[in-house]
């Protein structure tokens, strides 16, 4: 491509930058926007290697081919950058991207404002792929599973994801293997109900439209969700697919994911739905059961151990907001962590420990006759204060508090089954009903369900 004088000086760089940007692959960029002009993109060498298109390409061209390929969940954050640059001069982003092959990647992108420009607006900039950084940073930490993590692991393994904002019923396109599909930022259901049914057929629309009316029953706080697959053929072809749909849990937005992978190699698609499943069902920070994992396996061992006796103990830490308040949310994800590790301690191999969200946790005692509830709760009563002490000691020795020590303790709500009910709905009830007796006695202790508080 011919580059204008203006994107000729601007890549003309001295020999040994030049060469350390081309050792670090990153590129430069040039971008002009005119009023009465298509967007317009200028790269190097590098950043026509990182778009994966041919050097000779037409800007415009190049301006549309990097442009279509952001993940539709995150233009807003693209032009949120945009607008930045043009009310200060300069911004930076790391954003998701599709590359040629349909695969993801993370992108770094630095810009800066041309002032001298008088026809619109221009901006030079870098840009850099940083997918093994992001990849790297993400899984070496401790916190919550992020949303954008999990899309970023199906992306790698499916042949497409889309997600359904449960809210406003549309659709957006993260990775597709239709590229009609990059062309709607959020598609309207009964568009894709349309769109898919060419693709694949009516019988999946019909599952898809079934989903979504399971979705009436759906307690979007997580209590309960709604998890299904089923295969479908492309449309004129032999291509087969299986299409898996769950509630987007390590997310804060209210979702659902559909991962649609190539079934000819049917083990690994297995695999990959056992995972998917593994995600949807596991808490993020602490790697216990999160709700709706917990919640499943409590019904499940009541509807096969019908007459088999237990208890659901419901554990509330006393005084976790005030640790976040006072202490960070650094602190407090430290505690929720240390806590789950703690029960799972405390407990035998054949309970179930699970976080409901925040600070209140679950634990299924099973096959447990009811003179043993009370000793059970004492054991975890007892240790989990001794753990509650330790980390109390932690912090005093590395923060001085302004009001004094601060002190963490547990209460807990027992509900007994199958006396006090036989579905997890009954029992989480009246072990919440327990709970709230406990703190009225004081906290930092446990109550058995005596039956409705007047």
């Amino acid at each position: 491509m011919d580059h204008p004088v203006y994107v000729n000086m601007v890549f003309e760089t001295g020999g040994f930058l030049k060469g350390a940007m081309k050792e670090l692959h990153i590129g430069r960029w040039v971008a002009e926007m005119d009023l009465e002009q298509e967007p317009r993109l200028y790269g190097d060498d590098v950043m026509y290697q990182i778009l994966g298109v041919p050097s000779e390409i037409p800007p415009e061209q190049c301006y549309a081919s990097w442009h279509e390929r952001i993940f539709a969940t995150h233009l807003h954050r693209v032009k949120d950058s945009a607008h930045e640059i043009l009310r200060t001069g300069k911004s930076e982003l790391v954003f998701p991207w599709m590359d040629q092959t349909g695969g993801l990647r993370y992108i770094l992108s630095t810009g800066m404002l041309d002032y001298s420009y008088q026809k619109g607006h221009r901006v030079c900039g870098y840009f850099q792929d940083v997918t093994s950084v992001v990849a790297e940073k993400v899984s070496g930490t401790e916190s919550s599973v992020a949303s954008e993590y999990l899309i970023q692991m199906l992306a790698s393994g499916y042949e497409a994801v889309h997600l359904i904002d449960l809210r406003t019923r549309t659709i957006k396109p993260v990775k597709t293997i239709q590229p009609e599909m990059w062309r709607y930022q959020d598609m309207t259901m009964e568009r894709y109900y349309a769109f898919m049914g060419e693709k694949f057929g009516p019988e999946l629309v019909q599952w898809l439209q079934d989903c979504m009316a399971e979705q009436a029953v759906i307690d979007l706080q997580g209590r309960k969700t709604y998890y299904g697959t089923r295969e479908a053929r492309q449309v004129g072809t032999e291509n087969w697919y299986c299409v898996s749909m769950c509630l987007d849990q390590s997310s804060n937005e209210v979702s659902f994911i559909l991962a649609y992978r190539d079934i000819n190699e049917r083990e690994q698609t297995r695999s990959m739905i056992e995972q998917l499943r593994y995600i949807s069902q596991t808490d993020g920070l602490t790697k216990v059961y999160n709700r709706v994992g917990i919640e499943e396996r409590v019904n499940q061992y009541l509807s096969t151990n019908p007459d088999k006796p237990g208890a659901l103990l419901l554990l509330d830490l006393d005084n976790f907001k005030m640790v976040n308040d006072q202490l960070g949310h650094t602190e407090g994800d430290f505690l929720l962590v240390e806590t789950a590790e703690k029960l799972q301690q405390i407990c035998r191999s054949s309970d179930e420990v699970g976080r409901l969200g925040g600070d209140e946790f679950l634990v299924l005692a099973k096959d447990v006759a009811e003179g043993y509830v009370t000793p059970l709760v004492s054991r975890i009563e007892e240790k989990f204060h001794g753990f509650a002490e330790e980390i109390v000691q932690k912090l005093e020795k590395d923060y001085q508090l302004k009001n004094g020590v601060l002190k963490v303790t547990a209460s807990i709500g027992v509900a007994v089954f199958p006396k006090d009910g036989t579905t997890f709905a009954d029992l989480y009830h009246r072990a919440d009903i327990a709970l709230y007796q406990a703190k009225r006695n004081g906290k930092n202790t446990y109550a058995l369900y005596e039956g409705e508080i007047e």
